[in-house]
């Protein structure tokens, strides 16, 4: 069985005291490349997400050079209450260029890596770079001095100094610091969808929190007889074993010998007024597959289908579900689909991708890419 992780459990970076006199190497902890490796080779692989102090990450030594430090400016604090109150928007500005992910160009609420010029790169894409010389058997390359990031060191200053910059609410457009986003949503935003308190005899209303006290007032449940009460709690039992179903199914798939899960991106391109959705390679049970997804008709709903990307000559019999990825917001109920990929068969049938938000097609359509994850399994006797 092998996995990968979107960050790979990147780790801090660890400095012994020097002097120009006496040098001594500098210690940089990093993941084990074998979470690199495994991504292609299959080997089991122990993923430690978000433990910062892997005791069993591989080292890199590097030779510290002979630098004096330049001496850094201070930075007024009225000039740092202005960059938190978002007054100063020509600073703010500047800081977020500064901060940006030097690969897809976007401010990333996730890791941040560094190679050894400081360049930046998220974790998404920091992935993808990883992937990508992986599949050609190459050294991991930064992206614009070309040095080797085999072994990724994360730069916490910047990720923290990301979560201090504003940002707009997704649902009131509010200016927040990122560190304290999620806690508006869930708590203080009015724009939050959330569902009628009568949910549980049957209510399907989800709209947004300033309008819930209304609909509670007026809701058509409390003028219902006990009979369709009842109607309306069977209908919601039955919609619960189903998707008690789907993860009894899943469970028994994790005993699998023969299991997969990769974090991916899809990018959009267009094909005759038609907006597809589409990752890159990546590797599984020796092979090179990809995903993708398109819009339905109705311009809401999504599909997507599964892609055997490499020559086979006998069947694979492959399960495969997709979830949400690490870093969206869209919510993704599981379903899980199986197709026997054939040498003149190599593509799945599209299936339905469920949100389980209401505005959560929009949230996909908003984002530059669509974060997702998928766990393949591979049933082949």
């Amino acid at each position: 069985m092998s996995s990968s992780n979107n960050e790979a459990s990147g780790s801090n970076v660890t400095a012994l005291n020097t002097s120009q006199q006496n040098q001594q190497p500098v210690e940089m902890a990093s993941f084990s490349q074998l979470e690199v490796d495994g991504i292609v080779n299959e080997r089991p692989v122990i993923n430690n997400v978000g433990d910062d102090n892997n005791p069993g990450s591989s080292g890199l030594r590097m030779d510290t050079a002979e630098q004096s430090l330049a001496e850094i400016p201070r930075v007024e604090e009225e000039s740092l209450n202005a960059i938190a109150s978002g007054r100063n928007e020509t600073l703010k500005n500047r800081l977020t260029a500064a901060l940006l992910c030097g690969i897809c160009l976007h401010l990333r609420r996730t890791r941040m890596y560094v190679c050894q010029l400081g360049h930046l790169a998220c974790a998404p894409c920091f992935k993808e770079l990883l992937i990508d010389a992986q599949i050609s058997e190459a050294t991991p390359k930064c992206h614009k001095c070309q040095a080797d990031i085999s072994m990724p060191i994360r730069n916490i200053a910047v990720e923290n100094a990301i979560l201090e910059l504003p940002n707009n609410c997704r649902y009131c457009n509010e200016k927040i610091s990122h560190n304290l986003l999620n806690r508006h949503e869930r708590n203080d935003c009015h724009g939050y969808p959330t569902k009628c308190k009568y949910a549980r005899i049957g209510c399907q209303w989800i709209g947004v929190r300033q309008q819930a006290s209304y609909h509670e007032r007026h809701c058509e449940f409390l003028a219902k007889t006990a009979n369709e009460i009842i109607g309306a709690l069977e209908a919601l039992e039955a919609k619960a074993d189903q998707e008690k179903n789907v993860f009894n199914n899943l469970i028994d798939l994790l005993s699998c010998e023969k299991m997969v899960f990769t974090d991916l991106q899809m990018r959009s391109y267009r094909v005759e007024n038609e907006t597809f959705y589409v990752t890159k390679f990546f590797p599984a049970f020796g092979k090179l597959w990809m995903i993708r997804a398109k819009i339905n008709s109705d311009a809401i709903s999504f599909c997507y289908q599964l892609l055997l990307r490499s020559i086979i000559v006998s069947p694979l019999k492959v399960e495969f579900v997709a979830l949400e990825g690490p870093y969206s917001k869209a919510k993704i109920s599981p379903r899980i689909y199986k197709h026997d990929f054939m040498p003149n068969i190599c593509e799945s049938n599209y299936h339905d991708l469920p949100l389980t938000e209401f505005n959560g097609s929009v949230q996909l359509l908003a984002k530059p890419v669509i974060s997702i994850r998928i766990i393949m399994f591979l049933l082949n006797d």
